[in-house]
């Protein structure tokens, strides 16, 4: 190991030599400087340097090397690892072992994170790196070009088209934090004060469910709207398409509705629904927004009835024991961005509420929640369901893979586009009219009681279980179910 002071000797001759070399001295005896630098001479002349000298010395080495040399300690720019790896082929320093001699190749996963780890980036002509979410658009382009997201533990997908698997979803999320493609926004906490005034007033209640709110951004001066029944697509001044992610019947209730109340959502108690807006409370729509509530209020409030058997995003246990407080969690989809792409309206972004409401035991006559302003304000004794709220947000895309919560999702969009068409006076009752007219056969009214909630849930426990698309849960979700109650011999 060299001594501090070989060190700076030699550093001083290197330097000294760069000198000589630039002005075109006579060289340094590089073997005085093999043999321990005691006998190297510096041969030459002395004059005032030039101005173009003196340019490319502070070009080369940022500074004058000589008496009064002024050094600093930084990470090295961009710029200039950039101009080492076009002078050297490598990076000079402790921590290269191997220099690169005149080859080119791929770039080893070793040798990328020792790059990344020394200079944050890999340096390269005017690189720029940030640390982020990856957008729907990124993603997109990764997977056309690399057929998969590149990352840590990620099998190379062979033009395979299919549906992602829970190990792979969980592999995807612990690098990304989401699913890509997705453009969500989540956030979860105990709400304020002004939040819950606002809700009241506009719900008439606390909203103890899940809401779809908001109005679609990205899509401007729309005049006119005709409904394509073939492709399920509406076209939007002859010139942009949108195809519905919902089906027509779904369309055609959402289009109605909204043309007579922007809400739509659900509120549950005990004993209690309430259904707000013009969305028909028997509808398969509201039954779909209620179970959802259900299958993610499982997750922040006890008891655990609707995900018994399912597998949680990262190992999440749910809260077994009810807290201290009397609390409402109402989730809320909205925020949902749109983008022209070659004449079609794609989805680009939403967003993701859940909000815990301290709310007073005593409820409105058609069981909506009350908010207790008190203890809003005091903000305590509610950490628990604070903790389950934000294990949903910010997992709400792994949950976005069970088919319910994506079709919730879904009516939120199309609500969204909606509520943008009804503001550029579009009228959605016409347009209800139109699709209900489009569909072949219009369902008959029935005479027979809409199925309760729980066989609503139990009808599609066994359509994802028929179809094979229960992915997250320990084994057929509707056998498990059923089984639950087996040794007790009720329901």
């Amino acid at each position: 190991m060299r001594s501090g002071v070989n060190m700076r000797m030699h550093k001083t001759l290197v330097l000294m030599a760069a000198l000589a070399s630039v002005l075109g001295w006579s060289a340094i005896d590089s073997r005085a400087v093999a043999d321990g630098m005691a006998r190297a001479k510096v041969v030459g002349h002395g004059r005032l340097i030039a101005h173009g000298e003196a340019h490319m010395l502070v070009n080369r080495y940022r500074c004058i090397p000589g008496d009064g040399m002024k050094a600093e300690g930084r990470m090295i720019t961009r710029d200039e690892a950039h101009k080492l790896l076009t002078h050297y082929r490598s990076i000079p320093g402790d921590g290269m072992k191997t220099a690169v001699k005149g080859e080119a190749r791929m770039m080893t996963h070793t040798e990328a994170r020792a790059l990344v780890k020394r200079y944050r980036c890999i340096p390269g002509d005017g690189m720029k790196a940030d640390g982020r979410m990856i957008t729907r658009d990124e993603a997109h382009k990764l997977l056309a070009h690399y057929k998969s997201i590149p990352g840590d533990g990620m099998k190379t997908v062979k033009g395979e088209a299919r549906l992602i698997t829970h190990t792979e979803a969980r592999a995807v999320l612990k690098r990304y934090r989401c699913i890509p493609g997705d453009g969500m926004k989540a956030k979860a906490r105990l709400i304020w004060r002004g939040e819950a005034h606002k809700l009241l007033r506009h719900y008439g209640s606390i909203p103890g469910g899940l809401v779809l709110e908001g109005t679609a951004t990205g899509i401007d001066g729309v005049k006119s709207v005709r409904y394509e029944p073939a492709s399920n697509t509406f076209m939007l001044d002859e010139g942009r398409t949108y195809a519905s992610p919902v089906s027509a019947q779904s369309a055609a209730l959402l289009a109605r509705a909204i043309a007579r109340d922007d809400r739509i959502g659900v509120s549950l108690n005990e004993e209690k629904h309430i259904v707000f807006g013009k969305v028909p409370a028997s509808s398969e729509l509201a039954a779909d927004l209620k179970s959802v509530d259900n299958f993610l209020g499982d997750m922040v409030l006890p008891p655990q009835e609707w995900t018994v058997g399912y597998k949680f995003a990262n190992g999440f246990e749910p809260m077994r024991e009810p807290g201290i407080g009397n609390a409402a969690v109402f989730f809320r989809f909205d925020g949902f961005e749109f983008a022209l792409k070659e004449g079609k309206l794609a989805l680009t972004g939403a967003a993701f509420d859940a909000r815990i409401v301290p709310v007073l035991k005593k409820q409105m006559s058609n069981g909506g929640y009350l908010p207790d302003y008190e203890k809003i304000s005091a903000a305590t004794g509610y950490a628990p369901y604070e903790a389950g709220a934000r294990h949903v947000a910010e997992n709400i895309s792994y949950y976005l893979g069970e088919d319910i919560v994506r079709r919730t999702m879904a009516y939120g969009e199309v609500a969204a586009l909606f509520r943008n068409l009804k503001a550029s006076g579009i009228n959605l009752e016409k347009l209800g009219r139109q699709i209900e007219a489009s569909i072949d056969k219009p369902a008959a009214p029935s005479r027979t009681a809409p199925p309760t909630l729980e066989v609503h849930w139990l009808n599609y426990l066994r359509e994802i279980q028929d179809n094979n698309r229960y992915a997250n849960w320990s084994s057929p979700p509707y056998d498990l179910y059923l089984n639950r109650f087996s040794a007790g011999g009720t329901q």
